[in-house]
């Protein structure tokens, strides 16, 4: 007799609030940062975790989907911001 094991379904919601929960803990640990290259690289790793919200948005997950991309521009325009000022230095 072969047994088969169920397939466990991923919850995308779940996953989608897990990853925004993770991207919100780089940004604050960003923002705790006293280096501006680490901050800068924190930052960049957020903006691109925001790629995988969208990607869950995609899927079906029922989110906003402009909402999010606001948050991610705006974190693009701070990392813009602050590698203008690692580059004065």
């Amino acid at each position: 007799m072969v047994f088969f094991r169920k397939k466990k379904q991923v919850d995308l919601d779940e996953l989608f609030k897990a990853k925004y929960k993770e991207i919100n803990e780089i940004v604050a640990s960003g923002q705790r940062e006293m280096d501006l290259e680490i901050q800068i690289s924190q930052f960049e790793l957020a903006y691109h975790k925001y790629d995988e919200l969208l990607e869950l948005i995609d899927q079906g997950v029922d989110y906003d989907r402009q909402h999010f991309e606001m948050l991610k521009q705006d974190l693009k325009k701070q990392i813009d911001l602050l590698k203008g000022l690692n580059y004065e230095d």
